[in-house]
Order: C-alpha cells, then sequence, then structure tokens
C-alpha cells in the first residue's frame, strides 16, 4: 500500500517477526479491494535478513519487539504501532488490519510531505559568510492530531 500511495516520499520495505511461508489469500483479497496487487506467490520475508541500520524509520506493526533492535541505531525512528494479527480469523479481521496499516501510511506520508516541502528561512549572504555556526534547525511539526490520517 506504501508503494502505491507514498512512493514519492516513502522507500518501504516488508518484513515479519515470524512471517508465514506464504500471503494468505484473505490478504491479497483484502489489499485488492483497495486496488493493490501483490503477487500471492510473493515469499514473505523475515525481518532478521534485513539491515535494520540502513533504515530512517521502522514501523513495528506487531506487539512483539523486533529482534536485534537493540542494535538499531538511535538516529533510526522506530515506532512501534501494535495491529491485531488477522491470521486464523474472519474476513472482518483482515480489513480491520489492512485498514489500521493504511491509516499508518497516510499518516506516515503526510508527516514526511510536510517535511518535504517545509522550507528553512533564508539565510543572507552576508550571515552565510560569518564565522560562527548557523542556528540550529527545528524539525517540521507533526501533522495535526486531529485530522484523521493521525492516530
Amino acid at each position: 500500500m506504501a508503494r502505491a500511495s507514498a512512493s514519492d516520499v516513502l522507500e518501504p520495505t516488508s518484513a515479519g517477526i515470524r512471517p508465514a511461508p506464504r500471503i494468505s489469500k484473505r490478504t491479497v483479497a483484502a489489499l485488492k479491494e483497495k486496488g493493490v496487487n501483490i503477487d500471492p506467490a510473493t515469499a514473505p520475508k523475515d525481518v532478521v535478513a534485513l539491515d535494520l541500520a540502513a533504515f530512517d524509520v521502522i514501523v513495528n506493526l506487531c506487539e512483539d519487539n523486533i529482534p536485534g533492535a537493540e542494535a538499531i541505531p538511535s538516529k533510526t525512528l522506530l515506532l512501534n504501532v501494535p495491529i491485531a494479527d488477522p491470521m486464523g480469523l474472519g474476513e472482518p479481521a483482515y480489513l480491520e488490519a489492512r485498514d489500521k496499516v493504511e491509516e499508518m501510511i497516510l499518516f506516515l506520508s503526510e508527516h514526511f510531505h510536510r517535511a518535504k516541502d517545509w522550507a528553512y528561512p533564508a539565510i543572507s549572504e552576508a550571515v552565510s559568510q560569518q564565522t560562527t555556526p548557523a542556528p540550529r534547525r527545528r524539525r517540521p511539526p507533526l501533522p495535526d492530531a486531529s485530522r484523521p490520517a493521525a492516530f
């Protein structure tokens, strides 16, 4: 879903803490309803196969801790957003999980769009030639919590 809706600000990679041997038919169907087509023959990846230090942001959608989380560098933002695993439950659980993942993607997309579009105040040439360091830049604000994409 992130590739389909936010590829201009996100480079998504998906992996599981305990990946299933295959993508479930209900997952494929739930995503297809949103216009996202995935090949059911695609094998789910295990998070331990990834170099977690290479990521700027890691979103853990599981209630369990990520194996090797202690090695994630402090520069990497780790967001824990537990979403109930629908495995073994009926179609409504898959749709609910899909919708919660979509909310998280929209939240991140909005945040990174704001950050991408946020311009630092221009510094005059006279100031830029000074030997004193430039003032520290503030981070862009997080999306307004009252908006639907925010949790």
